[in-house]
């Protein structure tokens, strides 16, 4: 039974998925090299297209995904060379299997069952499967269970439900086609626990952060304050555009009570960041963006350097006037 590759870990609803394992013999997935210009190049295995119109029908007819997001990964794990990587939300595994071929450890943080299956069985093509600790589940601001919607037609944009129960439907957020799964959340905090017990002191306490949870980042961070102060986060890669999306939403709702919890909740990650002494950039790492104008100018992604552990470039803040 498949299942029986996944572990429960402590006592904080963990579960870890065991990549050392053998992979099934009749899982029939297709997996394609990418064909990234400017990096190394991993093989993934992917979902039929059919039914994963975004990042499998993309691995598949063009070998690239997020490039200009991967270039600058794969970047500052060139510049910080013992860095480590936490990748939250992992779906198929683009960053976590490019990170685990430099040689770098990986705690891959993925709720639905089937994705890590594929990254298990890609790391096993790559020979990495060594370097990645994978963990079923969500993350969240408080551990309990919780839905995950997932898209029938794009496996990458599943998202966690139950912030959304009773305002779906009147801000037009809820899919027509979809199934959902129920997961445990972890906090972002007790992703230590795992560090400390699979990595000890074997690693460095460096690490680069990559999160894409669908509008979920700014709960996702409320419980992180130990994870920053113990290991030294040289970079965040952050999905941002969604969250804009689903505040506008809420704004244009009549929910409004709902709305300002969710602008105050991004006040606070963005305000983290900058008291943490992160910049933001754009994904090509050169454009500096401005904190005070994150609800209008920032783009869908963004890109964080710590700007005491790694060089911050102080270009031309974009369209800020300064």
């Amino acid at each position: 039974m498949v299942y029986e590759l996944v572990y429960p870990f402590g006592d904080k609803g963990i579960f870890i998925y065991n990549m050392s394992d053998p992979v099934e013999s009749w899982w029939p997935f297709e997996c394609y090299k990418t064909k990234m210009r400017h990096s190394i190049n991993t093989r993934l295995c992917i979902h039929d297209p059919r039914y994963d119109k975004q990042i499998s029908e993309q691995i598949k007819t063009t070998g690239l995904w997020e490039p200009v997001n991967v270039r600058s990964f794969m970047r500052l794990l060139g510049e910080v060379k013992d860095a480590n990587v936490i990748d939250i939300g992992a779906n198929i595994g683009l960053y976590s299997l490019l990170a685990a071929k430099l040689n770098r450890s990986v705690i891959s943080i993925e709720p639905v069952h089937e994705n890590l299956n594929r990254i298990h069985k890609a790391a096993v093509l790559e020979q990495v499967q060594s370097k990645i600790i994978g963990l079923v589940n969500a993350v969240s601001n408080q551990r309990k269970q919780v839905t995950i919607t997932i898209l029938d037609t794009n496996m990458g944009g599943s998202y966690v439900r139950d912030h959304l129960v009773n305002v779906t439907e009147d801000i037009n957020y809820e899919p027509t086609s979809f199934q959902s799964i129920i997961v445990n959340s972890i906090v972002l905090d007790d992703v230590l626990d795992v560090i400390k017990a699979k990595l000890g002191g074997s690693v460095s306490d460096k690490f680069v952060l990559k999160v894409d949870i669908e509008a979920y980042e700014p709960y996702a961070f409320q419980n992180s304050s130990a994870l920053f102060k113990e290991l030294r986060v040289v970079g965040v890669f952050l999905e941002f555009g969604k969250s804009i999306e689903k505040m506008k939403s809420l704004q244009a709702s009549k929910y409004k009570a709902q709305s300002e919890v969710f602008v105050n909740n991004m006040k606070l990650m963005v305000k983290m960041f900058k008291d943490m002494n992160y910049e933001p950039y754009e994904m090509n790492g050169i454009n500096k963006l401005d904190f005070s104008r994150w609800k209008s100018d920032w783009p869908w992604d963004v890109y964080f350097r710590r700007c005491d552990l790694v060089n911050c470039p102080d270009h031309v803040y974009k369209l800020s006037g300064f």
